[in-house]
């Protein structure tokens, strides 16, 4: 992307491919995360959650579907939200969206956290924390999702629209991979007891949550830099 910026010959083409490289490197810190939920995440409802609901127990993966359904529910409000806000001149710019999903999600995890914290004497964490964080994780995911395809067609220099939209497929690779060592935080011997393996999770989530936090701040400070990359590349 940088060779590809040094050869535009307009300052403002230049810009924007700059801008997105800083936001592609930020949206490797969001999908990182992302990608905990069918792991981590996941492993972590089967073993130290309670499940029970009208004495029968709710199967791991059905927590899952909690991000489908709150795209469904969710979407249309955001959709309109950024409409209206459009139509005052007042709609966030990608950078601040960015950030503030890197916010939301470390949040996500500061709930799990509190949730697991809060287990009970089996060390079992009640399912409603599960549901919390999966709001969170879905609210995000639309703050940085749909705009990704759409900011890589309006930043790339005509011609380049595929070979970018390839380069951010990329950095979401690069993001799966990180999932895999941030879900190593978490490994506990086989058949742990979840007594035993609740203080382990809640220091994983309590390390994910820090870094995620960090980054989103990162990506606040440097949101007026991309924002000028924008203006003058407009």
């Amino acid at each position: 992307i940088v060779k590809l910026a040094r050869a535009q010959a307009s300052k403002k083409a230049r810009q924007k491919l700059y801008a997105l490289l800083l936001l592609a490197y930020i949206s490797v810190g969001f999908w990182a995360l992302y990608m905990l939920e069918p792991s981590l995440i996941t492993i972590f409802i089967k073993t130290n959650v309670d499940r029970t609901l009208l004495g029968h127990s709710i199967p791991p993966s059905v927590f899952y579907a909690l991000d489908p359904l709150f795209i469904i529910v969710l979407g249309g409000v955001l959709s309109y939200t950024w409409t209206h806000l459009a139509r005052h001149n007042k709609n966030p710019s990608f950078p601040t969206k960015f950030s503030v999903s890197l916010l939301i999600m470390g949040l996500a995890f500061v709930v799990l956290v509190i949730g697991t914290l809060f287990s009970n004497s089996d060390g079992l964490c009640n399912m409603l924390w599960i549901v919390l964080a999966y709001l969170m994780f879905t609210t995000a995911e639309l703050l940085i999702s749909p705009i990704g395809s759409a900011m890589v067609g309006q930043l790339a220099p005509e011609g380049r629209e595929g070979r970018l939209m390839g380069a951010w497929q990329l950095f979401t690779g690069f993001a799966a991979i990180m999932a895999g060592f941030l879900a190593q935080f978490s490994v506990t011997p086989h058949h742990l007891p979840p007594d035993l393996a609740a203080p382990v999770y809640m220091g994983a989530f309590a390390k994910i949550g820090g870094i995620t936090l960090l980054l989103g701040v990162l990506a606040w400070v440097l949101t007026p830099l991309v924002k000028r990359l924008l203006k003058h590349s407009s």
